[in-house]
Parts: structure tokens; sequence; C-alpha cells
């Protein structure tokens, strides 16, 4: 990327502020300050291509495209002239790094005034470990829910008596598996009897064909 004449101004006005230059470069934040004409990074502090895991060298030579996972150049153009139109904008992202990780990053874009030329400076914020966090409660919230659901199921088995097979309710009080379902569900029961059991309780009757009755 060469350096515009842009650029020389902008840097000077950088350099001679000691202020700016002061809160630009001491911050815990990576800070990049963008061309909106060119929408190129021409300016970044250190931290802006250490939390990228690239040298000073190979960040210059960066786009922001190169960097947000989600816009391509003229998405990063389009998302310029917002900016410029609102003068600030807070909004999520991500970042990929130099060796493919994906970093989640908070930022928070400003226009600013030097010479007199209206720029973009650029707050990124390293969120991916607060992001991981509050993923990781998400999850453990949900499988304490799928828990509780559980558990709830398990306080809802019936009690049945092994040799009656009648079930005992809530107060208590034992009644046949008919009465309880009735109450519990929308069915309800008409008798007859199975095969096996009519060869069980009337043998006589079992092979008997119901036709030659």
């Amino acid at each position: 990327m060469q350096e515009t004449e842009t650029d020389k101004i902008i840097r000077s006005h950088f350099a001679s502020n000691i202020f700016f230059r002061t809160l630009f470069e001491k911050s815990t934040d990576a800070k990049v300050i963008i061309d909106p004409v060119s929408a190129e990074i021409i300016l970044f502090n250190e931290l802006a291509y250490e939390q990228l895991g690239y040298t000073k060298a190979e960040f210059r030579k960066l786009s922001l495209a190169d960097i947000d996972v989600y816009e391509n150049i003229q998405a990063v153009k389009d998302h310029i002239a917002r900016i410029l139109a609102v003068n600030e904008e807070a909004y999520s992202t991500k970042h990929k790094t130099k060796d493919g990780r994906i970093l989640d990053v908070e930022v928070l874009a400003k226009v600013v005034e030097l010479a007199n030329n209206k720029f973009i400076l650029c707050n990124w914020t390293d969120v991916t470990e607060l992001y991981e966090s509050i993923r990781e409660k998400e999850e453990l919230i949900k499988e304490l829910k799928d828990s509780m659901e559980e558990i709830k199921k398990l306080r809802e088995i019936l009690p049945i008596c092994t040799y009656c097979k009648r079930i005992s309710d809530k107060n208590g009080q034992w009644e046949t598996m008919e009465e309880c379902l009735s109450k519990k569900t929308k069915y309800d029961f008409s008798h007859g009897i199975c095969p096996d059991c009519m060869k069980s309780k009337f043998p006589d009757y079992a092979d008997k064909d119901p036709t030659k009755a």
C-alpha cells in the first residue's frame, strides 16, 4: 500500500497531537484509523496487529476485507458509508487471525476530523473469551433445564402394585389402571380378552372356532 498525500497529512497531524497520540498508542484495545475514501487502514496501534498475530509490516499490507470474516471489499465500502452517515456505530463482528483462528470482536467506529479531513477511528475489543464463557453458561443452563425435565418426568412415574397392578394417586389412594389413565388422558377403555389370557383362563374355549359355536 503506497502512502498517499492524505496519509502523509494525517500522519503529520497525528505525530503533532500528543494527547491523541498517547490515547491511541496506550489504549488497552486495538485501534485503527481508516481512510473512508480508499477504505484502507492508514494508522494503527501495536495491539491491532499483535491481536491478529501479524508483524507491523505484515499488517500494513492488509485491507479490512482481509481481516473481517463477514465483509468483502464492497461490503466494507458500504459499511463505511453507513458509518459516515450516522457518525458513530457500535457492532459485533468476527476477525480472522494470521493462523486462521476466529476472534469475536466488538467494534466502536467513530467519525473523527483530522487535518480538515474526515476519518473513521475504530476501537476493536477482543471479546472471544467473554463470548466463549457466555456460550458455556448457555450450554450449562440448557443442560440444567434438560436435567430438570428428566427429574420432572421421574417424579411423574406412577407407583403401581406389583401384584394387582392398581396405581396409587397423589393422595395415596389406589385405583385401577383404567381409572387412573382415564383421569390423566382423553382415552376411555373397553374390555376384551387377548388370545394368551383366553388360553390361560379359559382353556376349554380357547381352541374352539367361534363360527361353529
